[in-house]
């Protein structure tokens, strides 16, 4: 057991550009285990801003004697001062299918989490123009009794449910189970029913739902089951051919009617054809040593690429920090593969000034400088 804390961080600039949060009216908050997932303590759960990084938000939380590695879960928060339209502030991770997010306590002074995007809604998905995705789902189970309690029936109806808040926020949709918004069809008898969902000019790529059946008899509904772990929900992008780049027309993997919690096995981690962390492999071999190049354009504005190699496979923290040390910017936390990479990094968030980049690999670990000029 052990005292430590533990510094949260999340990116609201997608949620500013959508036009849904306003960090001057709105507040936002980190809600789990260790502050009783609600806001009632605002020193162990109200966000701070950044002020030389407003979009970005961060909050330390003491932790006094907790156990070494217990898994401690979370999610961000939005508390809307005007909930009219999305009163249901809770972010549902696409990481995560909509579960929690979750990290090991390990017992230190200053334990980081990753920096991540509210509901993992990157700024490569933000859509100017409409966008189309074509579902389909098998639902030959919905008609088998040993599969459902109560077997459809001709004149039920299947539609798509959003699971998303955000999404529903965005669209205009009301948030609940029993949306009929979309509509999915059996044209050629064979329970396979189709159907379209379009997502509005100025909205977002992602799609995060599950289906229900409404009974022609009663006017009943039957969704799937979800709960409240890992992947309850599906997950599905219109394919990209780049950062705000959308293949149409676009038509999702079949999915298949389930009564399983975790659809793990219906759920897509990205975009097929884009990464929106903004991590490049280089085909250039598995290099011999370690490596920082220097950023390029340097001086930039607002956007600049850094080049690193490591030459096994290794954990890697790529982070930007101030002229005073702080934080702004979490660019790669993660278990990678040996080998050489690029990433672009987007500034436009930040002022001109004088930016330290540093690379932690194992035991290797680097500090460049970089000058921003607006």
């Amino acid at each position: 057991m052990k005292d430590g804390t533990v510094s949260f961080y999340v990116n609201m600039s997608v949620l500013e550009q959508l036009k849904v949060y306003n960090a001057a009216n709105d507040g936002l908050q980190v809600r789990g285990g260790f502050n009783g997932w609600n806001g009632d303590d605002k020193d162990r759960s109200w966000m701070i801003q950044d002020f030389l990084a407003p979009t970005n938000w961060f909050l330390p939380v003491g932790f006094v004697k907790t156990e070494v590695n217990s898994k401690n879960q979370y999610k961000f928060f939005v508390a809307k001062k005007d909930t009219a339209g999305w009163p249901d502030g809770w972010e549902r991770p696409l990481s995560q299918g909509g579960g929690n997010r979750e990290f090991a306590f390990e017992g230190k002074a200053n334990q980081e989490t990753a920096s991540v995007f509210y509901d993992d809604v990157y700024p490569g998905y933000v859509n100017a123009a409409a966008i189309s995705i074509k579902f389909s789902v098998d639902m030959k189970d919905a008609f088998d009794p040993t599969k459902i309690a109560v077997v459809m029936k001709a004149g039920d109806k299947v539609y798509y449910i959003s699971e998303q808040p955000l999404f529903c926020k965005v669209m205009g949709w009301r948030d609940s189970d029993n949306q009929t918004y979309a509509e999915l069809t059996d044209a050629n008898n064979d329970k396979i029913y189709e159907g379209t969902v379009t997502m509005k000019a100025g909205g977002f790529n992602s799609f995060e739902y599950r289906y229900g059946i409404l009974r022609a008899a009663d006017k009943s509904w039957t969704v799937e089951t979800a709960g409240f772990g890992k992947n309850a929900y599906r997950v599905r992008f219109v394919a990209q051919t780049g950062k705000n780049k959308f293949v149409q027309p676009y038509s999702a993997p079949t999915d298949k009617w389930t009564d399983k919690e975790d659809k793990s096995d219906q759920v897509e981690k990205f975009p097929k054809g884009y990464d929106p962390t903004g991590i490049e492999e280089l085909n250039t071999g598995i290099p011999t040593k370690y490596s920082l190049d220097q950023n390029y354009p340097n001086p930039f504005n607002p956007a600049t690429k850094i080049k690193f190699s490591i030459p096994a496979d290794e954990n890697v923290s790529l982070k930007v920090f101030n002229v005073l040390g702080q934080e702004v910017a979490t660019l790669v936390n993660k278990q990678m593969k040996a080998g050489s990479y690029s990433f672009d990094w987007n500034a436009s968030n930040l002022s001109s000034g004088v930016y330290f980049y540093r690379i932690e690999a194992g035991s290797f670990n680097l500090t460049k400088k970089m000058l921003l000029l607006k």
